[in-house]
């Protein structure tokens, strides 16, 4: 009897972990009509700035400074946009401007690493920990005065920027033969 009862809380139990209806997947076309579309906001870049720059200032519930594993996530999402090809047309924001924000992220990361493996190794008051700690603090003087005064580009290379995305977009849908209905779906 105990054999049956288990047998069928089992059974309950499993048809309802299994009853619910499977997340949708997108065919492969719907993701590259997805890929064409998409476009990328000047208001996400300078929020993911903002937030990384909140995140540097903040210290956490032992007094310390964000860790050095905090920054990656930050370093990914900035290289994701570095690395899209209509940065430009999208945002305006200048790619060398955007790439010397990266690059400080960068270097306060290894400060950081610099920094956390000497406090680890309990050699925090050596010189090149207190050089680490000054260079740290220059670096992030240096970010927060770059953040505070975006480089946009000019409005005739944003326009020449966008009206190449637009005639890539428009040579993508007639070369995946994609018509207009199926292109607002997203």
């Amino acid at each position: 009897m105990l054999k049956i009862s288990i047998f069928l809380f089992f059974l309950l139990f499993a048809g309802a972990a299994f009853s619910q209806a499977p997340v949708k997947q997108l065919t492969e076309r719907e993701l590259l009509i997805k890929q064409i579309d998409t476009e990328l906001g000047k208001s996400t870049v300078f929020e993911c700035i903002r937030k990384f720059s909140l995140a540097v200032k903040r210290l956490d519930s032992d007094g310390y400074p964000l860790a050095s594993n905090k920054y990656i996530p930050y370093k990914i999402q900035m290289k994701m946009f570095l690395k899209n090809r209509w940065f430009i047309a999208d945002t305006g924001i200048s790619k060398r401007w955007f790439s010397e924000v990266y690059k400080l992220l960068e270097y306060m990361k290894k400060t950081r690493d610099i920094i956390e493996t000497a406090k680890g190794n309990h050699q925090s008051q050596t010189a090149r920990t207190q050089q680490a700690v000054k260079y740290f603090d220059v670096a992030h003087k240096r970010f927060i005065k770059l953040i505070k005064k975006p480089v946009m580009v000019s409005s005739k290379i944003k326009r020449r920027a966008k009206l190449k995305k637009v005639l890539w977009q428009k040579a993508m849908l007639k070369k995946y033969k994609i018509t207009k209905s199926e292109n607002e779906g997203f």
